[in-house]
């Protein structure tokens, strides 16, 4: 589903993007997830308002940051086109941004740990089963694992930069 979502943005963005990436627990293979597929699209510098323009062309409104400084969000009106795409989340970076760093860090570290992506699944399941359909609740009560898990997908990348950093 997410190749098919990927080459609609791909024509519709041709020449304006650096990259189409599936984040989020869709990208992670055998992670229990919502079936909502969420994208970062790695704009070029200075084409903001390009990407902007042809999504809102191609169907999708802008939801400005959605409290995230770095990430603009964008939601498919409801119109053909959005029954025949994959339900999914769209977000608009710069290539430094440190949301999308944050993003490729979680998917990353889930794909080469598979004993956290199994733990996360697992704690997933037992909230959704116990919280039901209350959203907020899940994700609060979902948020200090991922948290843990974000910290050692970055601790990485935080010591080789203060390893480089200047004395």
């Amino acid at each position: 589903m997410f190749h098919q979502l990927q080459a609609f943005l791909y024509r519709n963005l041709a020449g304006v993007y650096q990259a189409i990436e599936h984040i989020g627990s869709t990208a992670v293979p055998g992670m229990a997830a919502k079936p909502i597929i969420d994208v970062d699209v790695v704009m070029r510098d200075g084409k903001f308002e390009q990407i902007k323009d042809r999504l809102i062309a191609a169907g999708y409104e802008h939801r400005d940051d959605q409290g995230v400084p770095g990430r603009e969000s964008f939601r498919m009106q409801d119109t053909g086109l959005l029954q025949a795409l994959a339900p999914h989340h769209l977000y608009v970076l710069a290539a430094d941004a440190e949301e999308l760093r944050r993003d490729r860090g979680f998917r990353d570290y889930l794909i080469s740990h598979p004993e956290w992506a199994e733990k996360l699944s697992a704690h997933k399941l037992e909230l959704a089963a116990r919280l039901g359909d209350d959203r907020d609740a899940y994700q609060a009560a979902k948020e200090p694992m991922v948290l843990e898990i974000l910290a050692l997908a970055l601790q990485p990348v935080l010591s080789r930069a203060e390893e480089e950093a200047p004395a």
